[in-house]
């Protein structure tokens, strides 16, 4: 779609002189997006063309979306060799699709009139399975236990993360089929999270223990910030720690962060919404750790994994 793709789909070298823009123009081998002021060119409208293809196939998966949206998921393949780029005017973007039989537009809103006129490939149709399930999103880690599931290779997922532009990441960690919306489910994750985590509190026991609680971080990689008020007398050390059945674990502190019982949270099966307590004792160098878990509101220690 952009004047160098158009060119070298019909055979001249990029970005070409004047002269070869003007003989494609005349061969009607492409036509002007929506006039020559734009400077922008398209190929005759062709829906089994790589960008029409592309384009049908993410909007089959996302339902109708307008241009910020197509835009922003297109973008995810910038990097890639031979990405063909949107051009940023919404004119010249509703005159490339106003020109298919295929695109219907209402208001810069784009969707397909045939569903299932370009089929799904391989990875997309994965990908699509996956998600679909989960309006909500999933993190990355259960969106690759997913798709490997599937048949769908640690490589190829790694790619499609990375590239797709039928997958949007809504949030931090947060993965969703692109679609209209995907954003608000960002904002809600977001919102949702943020009720969540407050601020660590921190307290001492009647033993002189420093206890700092903490909503369950994430699994993957979870941390606990320290509150400034008592970071100095934790930062650069660690300490042996030990779960209620006297298994032993280890925790660092590095740059205001706790970190290092991830074994801990998964011999516990925590989840979100529960709160896990550090109790430092920091003469002996040691850490006990406690989960209280979140039931109907209710919180209940855990006393055994």
């Amino acid at each position: 779609m952009s004047r160098e793709s158009v060119l070298a789909a019909a055979g001249l070298p990029s970005p070409g002189g004047t002269e070869a823009v003007r003989a494609v123009v005349r061969q009607g081998l492409a036509r002007w997006l929506p006039d020559a002021r734009s400077g922008w060119l398209a190929s005759p409208p062709a829906i089994g063309t790589r960008v029409p293809t592309a384009v049908h196939r993410l909007l089959e998966v996302s339902g109708p979306l307008s241009f910020g949206p197509l835009r922003h998921a297109w973008r995810r393949q910038d990097r890639l060799k031979g990405s063909v780029p949107f051009p940023e005017s919404d004119a010249v973007l509703h005159a490339w699709f106003a020109a298919f039989d295929e695109f219907l537009l209402l208001n810069d809103r784009v969707s397909i009139r045939a569903p299932g006129l370009v089929g799904l490939d391989p990875i997309a149709q994965i990908l699509t399975d996956a998600l679909a399930p989960h309006p909500e999103g999933l993190t990355r880690a259960a969106l690759r236990a997913e798709c490997l599931a599937l048949g769908m290779a640690p490589g190829t997922f790694a790619t499609a993360l990375t590239y797709s532009p039928l997958v949007t990441p809504a949030a931090r960690d947060l993965w969703v089929l692109t679609s209209e919306n995907a954003r608000e489910v960002g904002r809600r994750r977001s919102q949702s999270r943020g009720r969540r985590t407050r601020r660590v509190t921190y307290s001492w026991t009647a033993e002189g223990e420093l206890a700092l609680s903490a909503f369950v971080p994430s699994l993957e990689s979870p941390v606990v910030h320290v509150p400034k008020e008592v970071a100095h007398l934790l930062e650069g050390k660690r300490f042996d720690a030990f779960d209620a059945l006297g298994v032993k674990d280890g925790v660092a502190i590095k740059a205001g962060t706790v970190w290092g019982f991830a074994p801990f949270l998964s011999r516990a099966k925590a989840a979100s919404g529960d709160v896990i307590q550090l109790r430092f004792d920091l003469l002996a160098r040691t850490v006990a750790l406690r989960l209280a878990r979140s039931r109907d509101g209710a919180s209940t220690e855990v006393t055994e994994p």
